[in-house]
């Protein structure tokens, strides 16, 4: 399945994800159908308090949904460069407890677990 993510800053001022498929299923689920009605999509996510946050003027990260390997751990991949993320989990420099998805490239956004 194809996904749209657009990274947003949430009404409180919180940095999110919003993955959609645009309501497509199967074969019509392409890269060229989900940017198809992407002002529209833009438009709901702004009229619901959302700003979109903007790189370099490009348009948002077409992403594959997470892979699941045959020993059923997840597979996830940067929204940035596209590569193959590793889970890590730790205690911080600070002292806190910390668990996620990072990129080999340190500058890219992990994605971080509860």
């Amino acid at each position: 399945m194809k996904y749209l993510v657009y990274h947003i800053t949430t009404p409180l001022g919180y940095s999110a994800e919003i993955w959609t498929d645009g309501g497509l299923k199967g074969e019509g689920a392409t890269y060229e159908n989900l940017f198809a009605n992407e002002e529209m999509r833009i438009q709901e996510i702004e009229m619901a308090g959302c700003k979109i946050q903007k790189a370099s003027n490009l348009p948002p990260t077409p992403k594959e949904a997470p892979e699941v390997t045959t020993s059923g751990q997840e597979k996830h991949f940067c929204g940035t460069c596209g590569k193959e993320m590793t889970y890590k989990e730790g205690i911080s420099k600070a002292g806190k407890p910390y668990k996620g998805w990072f990129c080999l490239e340190r500058e890219h956004e992990p994605i971080w677990l509860k």
